[in-house]
């Protein structure tokens, strides 16, 4: 919420106008238990800010944000003070990354798809991150998971960009693409889309803006291509592994950079018609 520009301001307790819970990140929520406030904690780093739960130390760090870190300090300097912080990154644990379909070559019509995907959105009206997710084949429905990163004091753009190894690709079919899909980094996909586009070519170690409106999507899509008269005699494979992919949120403000990584996640996908042929 911020400190006020004018009135009167504390160094601590719960709430607004209180510098140790602007600083804490927690006056639009459930206060922490916040005793022993230093003013030149707060206003310098590796400097203990205040004690919270009774027992621990917390410094938390300035990284730009405080108004001024040299003696003397004064409450007033912090007049109009707004934290800037970005939470971590959630739990990708029940991301489903590692799938697999298979369609027998008798099946005149249906095709094997296994997928992947990952779209982020800045929600700024809450000031969170709305990260939703899933993974599956065409067998079943997919379960879509939403997580959330929080941040504070900041207005602008804030990205989003995934590294991870070389993807390992074996396509049997030479008239298999993957646009409109998304996968990132594919060669097959036009380089023309914008790089907000769902198709487009999502290169790794690139920064994307998170929209405000709709989401930035990294989808991995593999799916069995064919087709003709005779298609229910035809065999087809397509796989992709994609290991160690981490997503990067980051943002710059005042100069200061602030960036927090996604755990790992490995990306196995195969889809096949008839036996397996590679």
């Amino acid at each position: 919420m911020g400190i006020p520009t004018s009135g009167t301001i504390k160094m601590m307790g719960a709430g607004t106008n209180s510098i140790a819970q602007e600083k804490a990140g927690t006056t639009s929520g459930l206060p922490t238990a916040v005793t022993n406030v230093s003013l030149k904690g707060l206003s310098v780093d590796g400097v203990r800010d205040f004690v919270s739960g009774g027992s621990t130390n917390v410094d938390i760090a300035v990284a730009g944000s405080t108004p001024d870190q040299q003696a003397p300090h004064a409450m007033s300097e912090f007049y109009g003070y707004v934290h800037t912080n970005l939470s971590d990154f959630p739990s990708l644990s029940s991301w489903s990354t590692q799938n697999s379909r298979t369609v027998s070559s008798g099946n005149t019509t249906g095709q094997a798809q296994a997928f992947c995907s990952i779209s982020f959105q800045n929600d700024t009206a809450q000031k969170r991150l709305i990260i939703t997710y899933y993974g599956g084949t065409n067998a079943a429905f997919a379960t879509i998971n939403t997580a959330y990163m929080s941040y504070s004091g900041y207005t602008g753009n804030i990205n989003v960009q995934y590294n991870g190894s070389t993807p390992l690709v074996a396509v049997n079919s030479n008239s298999s693409s993957y646009p409109p899909y998304g996968w990132p980094g594919n060669t097959s996909n036009s380089s023309s889309h914008p790089s907000s586009s769902s198709s487009s070519i999502k290169a790794m170690a690139t920064n994307f803006t998170i929209p405000t409106s709709g989401t930035i999507q990294f989808k991995w899509f593999i799916s069995t291509n064919t087709s003709g008269s005779n298609q229910g005699n035809q065999s087809d494979y397509e796989a992709i592994t994609h290991s160690g992919v981490t997503f990067n949120i980051n943002f710059t403000s005042n100069s200061t950079a602030y960036s927090k990584t996604s755990g790992s996640s490995n990306i196995a996908l195969t889809a096949t018609k008839g036996g397996t042929i590679q």
